[in-house]
């Protein structure tokens, strides 16, 4: 997707979200724009709420991990992968993002 794309985008998903607060989606991709933006710590923030409101979606743990890790919050990340880890059949990615936590 084009930067111009992603920014209607996120601006369609935010006025959404305000509108729907208890919709996760909206939420993950409103959260998306705040870390494509380099608001890393924001996005973590936002990022929560998605998973709060879906905790078994796999891509919304993976954006709130990843969030984490990129906003230094390593210790925060690494708790939580530990966590969602044995409820994976396949935790690859979840495995890539803790080791990145270690960089």
């Amino acid at each position: 997707m084009k930067a111009a794309q992603f920014s209607r985008a996120a601006k369609a998903a935010n006025l959404a979200h305000k509108k729907f607060p208890k919709e996760a989606y909206f939420a993950n991709i409103a959260d998306m724009d705040l870390a494509q933006t380099g608001q890393e710590r924001e996005a973590a923030t936002f990022f929560r709420k998605a998973f709060r409101l879906k905790p078994q979606n796999e891509d919304f743990q993976n954006n709130l991990v990843q969030a984490l890790v990129v906003s230094a919050q390593h210790e925060k990340a690494r708790g939580l992968i530990a966590k969602l880890r044995s409820k994976r059949a396949d935790p690859s990615e979840l495995l890539y993002l803790n080791a990145l936590s270690f960089m």
